[in-house]
């Protein structure tokens, strides 16, 4: 009777604990952002493992042949930085992107400063194929005008063409060439 009972008692214990983790994995998470600071060469590194992860699926991988954000397998997931321009001035945004074969063609927005009125600014990149989603591709997406200060880069699929995504391993914001007179 008594083991009947500890083991009725474990059975429930059993499928509490399994349905909390059902419910934490199907629940949005964020983990912090690491605030990043603009280097003496005028660059901004956002590192994948620097960012707030928002969703149920994308995560930071820190195996060190990947060390990327990956598992972006849907289009509500996002990642997010904040870091701070000491020098204001136009930056290239560079995204350090992988792609599995046969899987490019989605659609990401990044989105600076999101919710300040009158500073949000989207610009849009189609995902290429790099090979393998380690296989990673530095690409010039487009340009922005930061002013000094606080500021935020969230990145986010429009459109998931195929199972994922990409991986992102890094963005980097760098001083725009002034071009000659």
């Amino acid at each position: 009777m008594i083991a009947t009972r500890l083991i009725g008692l474990a059975l429930v214990a059993l499928v509490f604990v399994v349905a909390e983790g059902i419910a934490a994995e199907t629940q949005s998470t964020k983990t912090p952002a690491v605030p990043q600071i603009q280097a003496d060469d005028g660059s901004i590194t956002l590192h994948g493992r620097h960012a707030a992860v928002l969703g149920t699926t994308l995560r930071y991988e820190p195996e060190e042949k990947k060390q990327t954000l990956g598992f972006w397998t849907k289009a509500e997931d996002a990642a997010e930085w904040t870091f701070t321009v000491r020098q204001a001035g136009e930056f290239d945004i560079e995204v350090l992107q992988g792609c599995g074969k046969g899987q490019g063609g989605s659609t990401m927005a990044i989105t600076l400063d999101a919710g300040r009125e009158g500073a949000a600014e989207t610009i849009e990149f189609v995902v290429e194929d790099t090979g393998h989603f380690q296989a990673f591709k530095p690409r010039v997406v487009g340009r922005v005008s930061l002013a000094a200060g606080s500021h935020t880069l969230h990145v986010q699929p429009r459109k998931i063409a195929k199972a994922a995504a990409c991986d992102i391993r890094e963005m980097r914001l760098i001083p725009a060439a002034v071009p000659a007179k």
